[in-house]
Order: C-alpha cells, then structure tokens, then sequence
C-alpha cells in the first residue's frame, strides 16, 4: 500500500516546513526562485544536516534520484503534482500554492 503525506505549499517566496517521514522528522526549506519561477527545496534532518540541496521542484518529476542520496535511508519520493487546470504558465509563488500539491510518497 502506497502512502502520501501532503506538504503544504504557501503563497510566501521563503518558508520552512517539519514533516513526519518515515518515523523521523524532516525540514524542508522552500526558495522562490524568482528567474526560473519556480521553487527551489533543501531537505535536512531535524538537528539541520543537510540531506538535498537546492532541488527544482518541477511539475510530475519526482526526487530524490536514489544516486544522490547514498547513505541516507529514505525509500520513498518527493513530487510535485496537481489536481486542478494550472494556468500554462506559473508566475508567483501563489500560483505554486493555489494549483499544485507537494508531497512524499512510500510504501507503508
């Protein structure tokens, strides 16, 4: 059985998320890129060890790619996906936020 834990996205151009990963506690810090229109994540472990940098969450790609993350025990992915018609070109982070869901997905 697949299981998705949903990570709200706000309509701000900077802010961190905790979420419950796989028995532990993950950071996810959003960037707002304003060139590319598109966020940018870092992951980290809750005491602030860097996991992934500076990943472009692009719509239906899903990450981590399992070589980046040699050493680090996460089965699952993140991806961004929606659920509505998007407007064909996303121009702000409330775009991101009022089309799109983000979330991780593994087996349970």
């Amino acid at each position: 059985m697949s299981v998705f834990i949903p990570i709200e996205l706000t309509d701000k151009p900077y802010f961190q998320k905790n979420a419950p990963i796989e028995g532990r506690s993950i950071l996810l810090t959003f960037r707002w890129n304003e060139r590319s229109k598109a966020y940018y994540v870092d992951i980290a472990e809750e005491d602030g060890e860097t996991l992934i940098s500076g990943v472009k969450l692009e719509l239906g790609v899903s990450f981590p790619y399992p070589h980046i993350l040699e050493g680090v025990e996460l089965t699952g992915f993140f991806k961004l996906i929606s659920f509505t018609n998007p407007p064909i070109e996303v121009v702000t982070p409330q775009d991101v936020s009022q089309y799109y869901v983000f979330g991780y997905w593994y087996a349970g």
